[in-house]
């Protein structure tokens, strides 16, 4: 066995106000990894979207699927995975294009936000277009926000994939760093998992997590406990939306996985 290796999980769960409403979950992620490389997705459908879970499962997955092709390949550098990132978040607005065209409906139905990190063990780098965040923790225990969560012209309006000119508003950021947990979660999670005004996780909130997915003895254990988790009074206390948790630490793979 590998000395350090990526163990993962994620968890998409309908939130209390979607289900009042009889609406689907409208949140959806991908992950994978491959040689060493972390690789994660998260998509939000736009509530107002009459398609925006659908979206959000293409942006994803293919997302996802563009950016595992490129792991095979020689070492690669900060551009190198820029390129790798955007080309993989244009593949993915792409795809939602050809879907909206095949149906006869309209690109914006389908509107998602849209976040994809990569990660090794002595870097991170992702791009984001709208709100959720990606955070990470290094050797030392710090926590990070890689890319803060956008916003849109006004207060509560974020960015979809499905604007106009939503490639002109992706970031993007890379670090060297000496990662050791990875977290990416969607909107409906930002007010218990970020200090708002200063940008930072608020790691009391991920620390018993992570230490969780370090114990945790195999994958199906591991989702329905987070499924539980998410879905508990104590966080829909907090949030009615629709929440994805994504989460990795450095250890041994789960079982089943």
């Amino acid at each position: 066995m590998k000395p350090k290796e990526w163990r993962a999980f994620a968890c998409s769960v309908q939130g209390k106000s979607h289900a009042k409403r009889n609406e689907p979950c409208q949140d959806a992620h991908a992950f994978t990894v491959l040689e060493g490389i972390l690789i994660f997705v998260v998509a939000d459908g736009a509530g107002s979207a009459s398609m925006g879970e659908v979206g959000a499962k293409i942006a994803a997955s293919t997302a996802c699927e563009a950016v595992a092709r490129t792991i095979p390949s020689t070492q690669r550098d900060e551009e190198a995975w820029r390129k790798t990132i955007m080309d993989a978040v244009t593949t993915a607005r792409d795809r939602m294009i050809t879907e909206a065209e095949s149906k006869g409906g309209l690109l914006r139905e389908y509107a998602c936000t849209l976040m994809v990190g990569v990660c090794g063990l002595d870097f991170i780098t992702g791009a984001q277009v709208g709100d959720g965040a990606i955070i990470y923790l290094d050797a030392e225990g710090t926590g990070e926000c890689l890319i803060p969560p956008s916003s849109g012209e006004y207060i509560n309006e974020t960015n979809f994939l499905t604007a106009e000119r939503a490639l002109e508003l992706i970031s993007f950021k890379y670090i060297k760093k000496d990662v050791r947990k990875v977290a990416a979660f969607s909107d409906g999670l930002q007010m218990l998992g970020l200090k708002m005004k200063e940008g930072k996780p608020h790691l009391p909130f991920f620390i018993p997590l992570f230490n969780f997915l370090a114990a945790v003895g195999d994958i199906e254990s591991a989702k329905r406990d987070l499924q539980n988790f998410l879905s508990s009074d104590k966080i829909s206390a907090r949030t009615d939306d629709d929440l994805t948790l994504f989460l990795a630490v450095l250890g041994r793979p789960l079982e089943g996985s």
